[in-house]
């Protein structure tokens, strides 16, 4: 997960099963920006320690959520958006 996202949520059959919630800060996620502010990144996820059963034919469907208002995209040096991501 990017910076900016909130969550990844597995769900089978329409049903959550699991979902993993981004941490900000703390000593992993704390960086300093181009222009010098503090900027508090992704340090760790929950996870998701119990066993989630699957069997032939079940729809699993992988949700990520994102809020670039709360966690807005860092600027570069130059000014525009560093962080981004593709999905094909």
């Amino acid at each position: 997960m990017h910076d900016g996202g909130l969550n990844v949520i597995l769900k089978v059959n329409g049903k959550v099963a699991c979902e993993s919630k981004a941490i900000y800060g703390g000593e992993a996620g704390t960086t300093i920006a181009p222009d010098g502010t503090k900027w508090e990144t992704i340090g760790s996820m929950t996870k998701c320690r119990d066993p989630i059963p699957v069997k032939r034919g079940d729809k699993l469907i992988a949700e990520a959520n994102y809020d670039l208002v709360q966690h807005p995209a860092r600027q570069n040096a130059h000014g525009a958006m560093s962080d981004q991501m593709g999905f094909l």
